[in-house]
């Protein structure tokens, strides 16, 4: 880990790394199709979610981007790894 930044972990749990962009408005204008791939929605032991979006976010996305659909897997965050065959 030589070349890992450590004020990048601190913004990803601070949430500050995107603190100033305004997602309703990057999402409305994405034209092209979309596919979400969604895995469960689970929080570690201490609240923590363990999945990039809930299942409330991915309904935010798709009513504001046109063309968008989702694949759904019953597995955690690693989807590529949990679920390879159907990756």
């Amino acid at each position: 880990m030589n070349d890992y930044d450590p004020r990048f972990g601190d913004a990803f749990y601070t949430d500050s790394f995107h603190e100033h962009i305004d997602y309703d408005d990057l999402l409305k204008n994405i034209v092209c199709p979309t596919v979400f791939l969604k895995s469960k929605t689970e929080f570690g032991s201490e609240g923590i979610q363990n999945c990039a979006l809930t299942d409330d976010d991915v309904g935010k996305n798709e009513s504001l981007i046109p063309d968008f659909s989702v694949i759904r897997f019953d597995c955690g965050h690693g989807i590529h790894i949990e679920k390879r065959q159907t990756f």
